[in-house]
C-alpha cells in the first residue's frame, strides 16, 4: 500500500482560540457550504425533490393538522404539524416554553388516517406522549411574539408586511425543542443511519425544521387570506431556542454534572456512595451532546477536577442563591465543558438530565425516594 502523502501545513498561522471563539465574533457567524442545513439543501436540490401537501386540515382560526411529504434518497418522509389554541399569556419565544401553538412529527412514510389521528393525540403533549419508530424526529414551536400576528394582520388589510420588522426578526415561528435519535420512543438514529439522504449528522432534524418553516409560511398566507411576497420569505426561516444550535461548537469533553441539593452546604459527598442530608452530586459524561448519548462513570474526572469542580461551578451558585434569600432545594443540573483553562458552566437545569438520568440512576446505592425525601 502506498504511503499517505504528508499533509501539507497551512499558509498562515492558526489564529488564536482568543481571536476566533470571540462571542461577539461567533454571533456574527453564518452557514457555510458544509454547515447541516446547507447540506440536505443541496442533496434536495440534487434529486430535483418536491414537497407535496396531501392533508390540510387547518381551520378558519389555524387550528387543525397539515401533512407535507417529500421523496428523499428513495424513501418518503413526511411532517406532520398540528396546530392548536394557546392563551397569549403562555406564549413565549425563549426555550423555557412549557406549551406550544404548534407541534411535529417527522414520519417515516406517508401517515394514514389512523396514524394521523395517533400523532395528532401524541404530539402535543411531547415528553408525556406515545411514539414508535415511524417516528423519526419530534419538535414543537410557538408563533413569534413579535413578528406573526403583524404578518398576519397585514395580509388580511391586503398589504404586505413591514421588510424591515421581518429582516430584523427572521422568523415566524421559533422551535423550543427538535429531538431525534430514539428520544421518547421515537425511532433510534440507526434506523437511518444508512439511508441516502439521511446519513450525515443533524439530517433528519434538518429535514423536520425546513418543512416546518414551509408550513409557518402556509400558515400566515391562510390566515392572512392572501400570499406572502416571495422576496420577504427568503427573509423568513425558522428561530432556534433549542441545544442544537451548540453542538458543533463543543469540541472539548463536556461534562454534565447532575447535583442533589439538600438545603445546607456542610460538606459535598457523592451520592452513589452514601445519602447525606448536605449537598450530593452525580457526574455524567461523554464526548458528544447530552441529545446524542451519555455514559458514566467517566474516565475524565479526577478527584483534582472533581473538587475543582465543587470548589468553582457547585458551591458558589448555590451559596449564591442562599445569599440571595432563595435557598435552593432539589435538583440542580449543570451542564459543565472542560476547557484547557479548566471547567466552563454552559448552563444550569433545575431537573434530571434526559438522557444522562438514564446512566446516573442505575449506579445509586441509595433508593431514590429516599435521597427526594430526605
Amino acid at each position: 500500500m502506498d504511503e499517505m502523502a504528508p499533509i501539507a501545513s497551512p499558509q498562515a498561522p492558526l489564529r488564536s482560540p482568543d481571536t476566533v471563539m470571540r462571542l461577539a465574533r461567533m454571533g456574527a457567524s453564518f452557514p457555510t457550504r458544509l454547515s447541516f442545513l446547507p447540506t440536505l439543501l443541496r442533496q434536495l436540490r440534487d434529486e430535483g425533490a418536491e414537497v407535496t401537501r396531501p392533508v390540510w386540515e387547518i381551520g378558519p382560526e389555524g387550528y387543525g393538522h397539515a401533512v407535507y411529504s417529500v421523496l428523499l434518497g428513495g424513501h418518503v418522509y413526511s411532517l406532520v404539524a398540528i396546530s392548536s389554541p394557546l392563551e397569549a399569556d403562555q406564549r413565549t419565544d425563549r426555550v423555557i416554553a412549557t406549551a406550544w401553538d404548534t407541534a411535529y412529527v417527522l414520519y417515516d412514510g406517508v401517515p394514514d388516517a389512523s396514524e394521523i389521528a395517533r400523532l395528532c393525540d401524541a404530539a402535543p403533549l411531547q415528553e408525556a406522549g406515545r411514539f414508535t419508530e415511524r417516528d423519526l424526529v419530534l419538535s414543537r414551536a410557538n408563533r413569534s411574539v413579535r413578528l406573526f400576528d403583524h404578518v398576519v394582520e397585514a395580509l388580511r388589510k391586503g398589504n404586505q408586511p413591514d421588510a424591515d420588522r421581518i429582516c430584523d426578526t427572521g422568523y415566524l415561528m421559533r422551535t423550543t425543542a427538535v429531538y431525534g435519535n430514539g428520544k421518547f420512543g421515537i425511532a433510534d438514529r440507526t434506523h437511518i443511519a444508512q439511508r441516502p439522504g439521511l446519513s450525515g449528522p443533524f439530517m433528519a432534524e434538518m429535514l423536520t425544521v425546513w418543512l416546518i418553516r414551509g408550513f409557518t409560511h402556509d400558515l400566515v398566507e391562510h390566515l392572512g387570506g392572501r400570499p406572502l411576497d416571495r422576496r420577504l420569505k427568503r427573509h423568513l426561516g425558522i428561530g432556534n431556542a433549542t441545544g442544537l444550535g451548540m453542538a458543533p461548537f463543543l469540541v472539548s469533553h463536556p461534562l454534565l454534572l447532575d447535583g442533589l441539593r439538600e438545603g445546607r452546604l456542610d460538606e459535598v459527598v457523592p451520592v452513589d456512595v452514601r445519602l447525606q442530608p448536605e449537598f450530593d452530586m452525580l457526574i455524567v459524561t461523554g464526548p458528544n451532546t447530552g441529545g446524542m448519548g451519555a455514559y458514566a462513570p467517566p474516565p475524565v474526572v479526577t478527584p483534582e477536577l472533581d473538587r475543582e469542580i465543587y470548589d468553582r461551578v457547585m458551591l458558589p451558585t448555590v451559596r449564591a442563591l442562599a445569599e440571595e434569600g432563595i435557598p435552593y432545594t432539589g435538583i440542580l443540573y449543570g451542564g459543565i465543558i472542560i476547557t484547557k483553562d479548566g471547567p466552563k458552566v454552559i448552563e444550569f437545569n433545575c431537573r434530571l438530565g434526559d438522557p444522562e438520568a438514564q446512566v446516573v440512576l442505575p449506579l445509586l446505592k441509595t433508593d431514590l425516594v429516599d435521597i427526594m425525601e430526605a
